[in-house]
């Protein structure tokens, strides 16, 4: 539902442009009605609590009215977090989902301080500023944007649009990452991580490094739908992701995954963190790994509030004490370690209640029986979703899209950021993507929980 919705968004964009002066009113209807067709509740809360942050906004400038605002937005994340506790216990009970929430409570805030140190202007329509707010392509996954900039560009002239042919580019890129590279990942994450098997340590971590490529094609995907949609309509979002599994160091991984929340990290909590310890005339390093344990921190806390959510962050946070302490040579063996450690720290993010990380934690530290001894039940079958013949087939064929993608991705995505379309490469991935695309059954976008 959310794919199709999108795929509308965007033709809507090309119509747009021939049809239709301001573009603002129409983005506000297909906004709210798309968010309305997927999740009644998400638009109904959201509604609420933008219409809140609105009138704070107004009066942001006054350090009281600040703060309290902070503490409101803090506050409703916090919400949310054991709201979706709630809704795991008693989901058959009729309890709506919500999504968006995380996003847009970091959007508010960014809007709340870029107010206050005088670096944006109060929002004065507030027709415009709900259409910022509610904005679809960004609205269930992010990327965390600049509510203000986004609002500027609602009211950007026809003349300033990127070609149509970029935007599909990106769209068909996207849909390929999703549909066919996560999609053909999800059965063999979730055979191992979800059905409550007693499998070797080898066999979970091996799941774990196919999950990592899960969540990059599944998360990224929409980041390059979510920009490619954008541009049709005249709006530039934020990338998200700058090749993350190319990086030789564990810094620049993180400056290259999700970024647009990496960055609004570094801005809200690092930097205003580092200039107050600084103050202190504490070692400089010692600050760094105090700011650092600070992001990682915010970070599992916009994720949610369950433990295995800030075990993932403190493993992540203390691989990057130690590359800061050490400072090691960066080598290609070095992009695949980042890699490994990422897939470990995964792990929790994947199964964050503690009854499921503790069993997972036990088999990988039994080192006894961490390879398996019967290796066709206790690691290709479940890693092939059955072990049928046609099991292995797909897993093959899954596992070789995957690293010939990653192999060849700085080339792919040069031809399809391109203001043409190159006919060849819009086959070659057309027929890939019809051949092996998963179109019924998919999973939702991961990103959308949050």
């Amino acid at each position: 539902m959310l794919l199709l919705s999108l795929i509308a968004f965007g033709l809507a964009g090309i119509i747009s442009r021939y049809l239709v002066g301001s573009k603002m009113p129409v983005i506000l209807l297909l906004s709210a009605g798309s968010i309305a067709l997927i999740n009644p509740a998400s638009l109904f809360f959201c509604l609420f609590i933008s219409v809140i942050n609105f009138f704070l906004l107004k009066v942001a400038t006054k350090k009281t009215v600040f703060g309290f605002s902070l503490l409101f937005n803090v506050l409703v994340l916090s919400g949310f977090h054991f709201y979706e506790i709630i809704y795991k216990e008693f989901y058959w009970s009729g309890i709506p989902v919500l999504a968006g929430v995380s996003f847009l409570s970091l959007q508010h805030i960014d809007y709340l301080c870029k107010i206050y140190f005088k670096q944006s202007q109060k929002p004065k329509n507030f027709l415009s500023y709900l259409t910022t707010v509610l904005y679809f392509p960004k609205f269930f996954s992010g990327p965390v944007a600049s509510l203000p900039e986004i609002e500027k560009q609602i009211n950007l002239s026809v003349e300033k649009f990127r070609p149509v042919s970029y935007g599909l580019n990106r769209i068909l890129v996207g849909l390929f990452k999703k549909l066919v590279l996560a999609e053909s990942l999800a059965p063999v994450v979730h055979s191992v991580f979800d059905f409550n098997d007693v499998y070797p340590g080898l066999t979970f971590l091996t799941a774990a490094f196919l999950y990592s490529l899960q969540l990059y094609f599944d998360f990224s995907g929409y980041s390059d739908m979510a920009v490619g949609i954008s541009s049709l309509w005249g709006i530039n979002l934020p990338e998200n992701f700058n090749f993350p599994f190319r990086q030789k160091s564990w810094g620049n991984f993180w400056k290259s995954w999700h970024s647009s929340l990496t960055n609004w990290l570094w801005q809200y909590i690092f930097n205003p963190l580092y200039l107050f310890f600084g103050r202190k005339n504490l070692n400089k390093k010692v600050i760094s790994l105090l700011c650092t344990f600070c992001v990682f921190a915010a970070m599992a806390f916009f994720n949610g509030i369950q433990s295995g959510f800030y075990i993932s962050a403190g493993i992540f946070a203390f691989f990057y004490f130690i590359e800061i302490i050490l400072q090691s040579k960066k080598t290609f063996l070095s992009g695949a370690l980042v890699f490994i450690l990422f897939s470990v720290g995964l792990i929790y993010f994947r199964c964050p209640a503690n009854i499921t990380y503790i069993a997972i934690t036990e088999r990988l530290k039994d080192y006894a029986h961490f390879i398996p001894s019967d290796w066709l039940t206790g690691f290709f079958a479940p890693l092939a979703s059955g072990g049928s013949q046609q099991d292995y087939f797909n897993l093959f064929i899954s596992l070789a899209l995957c690293i010939l993608f990653l192999i060849f991705e700085k080339i792919i995505f040069a031809l399809f950021s391109q203001n043409k379309i190159n006919y060849t490469a819009w086959f070659i991935m057309i027929v890939l993507l019809l051949s092996w695309g998963v179109f019924e059954n998919g999973e939702r976008f991961i990103y959308m929980q949050f």
